[in-house]
C-alpha cells in the first residue's frame, strides 16, 4: 500500500513538474520571439512584400540597399505595383519597419484651382488621414494640415503623432482618396525633440 501511494504521490509531483516545464518553455518560448532577430536584405524584401499583402508575383523591385541611420544597419527596399509604389526601412538588427510609405500610382488629373468648392474641408481631411491608420482625428495631434497642389491635384497634407509615431497621408481635396501614407517611428524623437522648429517640417518620404 504504502508503495502504491508513493507511486501515486510519485506521478502527481511528475505531472506538476511537467506542467511547469511545459509553462516555462512556453514562456521562454514568447520572450524568444520578441527577441532580436536579424534579417539579411533577402529577407527584409520578402518581408516587406508580404507585410504590404501584395503577391511576389505582381512586384517590380527598384531599389534594395543597406545603409547606416543613427548608427544601425537598415535595409531601404523600394518597389511597385501596377497601382501602387511601396517604401521600407527595415531594421537589419531587428526586422523591425523603421519606416513605411505607400502612394498611388497613375491618379487621374483634376484640377480645382479656379472652383474651390469641389474641396473637401479640413476637417474631413483631417478625418480620412486619421482614419486611414484605424484612429479617430480626436486621438491623434495633428502638426501638419496643409493645402497644395501635386501633379495639378489639389490635396491635403496631414501629419499627425500617435503614440510616438510619426504618421503622414496625402488626402485628394476632391475625391477624398487617400494618395499617398507613411509611417516613421524615428520621426516622432527627431521632430518632435529636434531644434527650434521641432515638429513642423517632416521629412518627406522620397
Amino acid at each position: 500500500m504504502a508503495t502504491n501511494k508513493m507511486t501515486v504521490t510519485t506521478k502527481k509531483s511528475l505531472a506538476r513538474a511537467a506542467c511547469a516545464l511545459a509553462l516555462l518553455l512556453s514562456l521562454g518560448g514568447g520572450m524568444a520571439s520578441a527577441a532580436p532577430a536579424p534579417v539579411s536584405i533577402d529577407g527584409a524584401r520578402e518581408y516587406a512584400v508580404s507585410e504590404a499583402g501584395v503577391p511576389a508575383s505582381a512586384v517590380t523591385y527598384i531599389r534594395s540597399e543597406s545603409d547606416m541611420e543613427g548608427g544601425a544597419k537598415v535595409y531601404e527596399i523600394r518597389f511597385h505595383t501596377d497601382t501602387h509604389g511601396y517604401k521600407y526601412e527595415i531594421d537589419a538588427a531587428t526586422g523591425a519597419i523603421r519606416e513605411k510609405s505607400v502612394r498611388l500610382l497613375n491618379r487621374g488629373r483634376h484640377d480645382t484651382n479656379g472652383n474651390p468648392s469641389n474641396r473637401i474641408d479640413q476637417e474631413r481631411a483631417r478625418e480620412i488621414a486619421a482614419r486611414q491608420f484605424g484612429f479617430s482625428a480626436s486621438d491623434v495631434t495633428f502638426y501638419k494640415l496643409e493645402l497644395d497642389t501635386e501633379q495639378g491635384n489639389a490635396e491635403y497634407e496631414c501629419g499627425f503623432y500617435k503614440d510616438a509615431v510619426r504618421y503622414r497621408v496625402d488626402v485628394d481635396a476632391v475625391t477624398g482618396d487617400v494618395v499617398k501614407y507613411a509611417y516613421d517611428h524615428d520621426g516622432y524623437h527627431r521632430n518632435r525633440h529636434d531644434g527650434p522648429h521641432a515638429g513642423h517640417h517632416p521629412r518627406r518620404s522620397r
